[in-house]
C-alpha cells in the first residue's frame, strides 16, 4: 500500500475518488496500485498531499499548471525514456482529470525544448 507521512494514501479524499473508478474491474485495480506509487512520489516530490495538491489547482489555473509543468520535469528523472515514463505521466495527469482537472498532454513550449514552434 503507498503512503505519504505515514498515511495511506487511499485515506485522501482526491485518491479515494480516483480510485472508485478502478475497483470494479480487477485488472484495472492492479494497474491502479502501480499509479498509486507513482501519485505518492510525485506528492513527495511537490512536497504536499493529494488533498492539498487538488485544492491549490482548483482553486488557482495557474498553480495547476505549474504541477504540470513540474509533472514534465519530474517524469524526465522519475522514469527512463519511453513507455515507463508516459504510464508514470499519464498516471499523474489521471488523478488530476478524475479531481476535475482540465489539463492539456502537451501544453507548454518551456519544457519541450524542440524547434518546432507549434507545441
Amino acid at each position: 500500500m503507498s503512503e505519504l507521512n505515514g498515511k495511506p494514501l487511499t485515506d485522501y479524499s482526491s485518491v479515494s475518488g480516483w480510485m472508485g473508478s478502478a475497483t470494479a474491474d480487477p485488472i484495472r485495480a492492479r494497474l491502479r496500485r502501480r499509479e498509486l506509487a507513482v501519485l505518492a512520489d510525485f506528492c513527495a516530490h511537490q512536497r504536499s498531499d493529494p488533498d492539498s495538491i487538488i485544492a491549490s489547482a482548483l482553486a488557482d489555473r495557474e498553480v495547476k499548471n505549474e504541477y504540470m509543468r513540474s509533472l514534465k520535469q519530474w517524469v524526465k528523472t522519475y522514469a527512463p525514456e519511453g513507455r515507463e515514463r508516459h504510464e508514470a505521466e499519464n498516471a499523474v495527469r489521471s488523478f488530476f482529470i478524475a479531481n476535475g482537472m482540465r489539463v492539456i498532454a502537451k501544453p507548454f513550449r518551456d519544457v519541450y525544448h524542440k524547434a518546432d514552434e507549434r507545441c
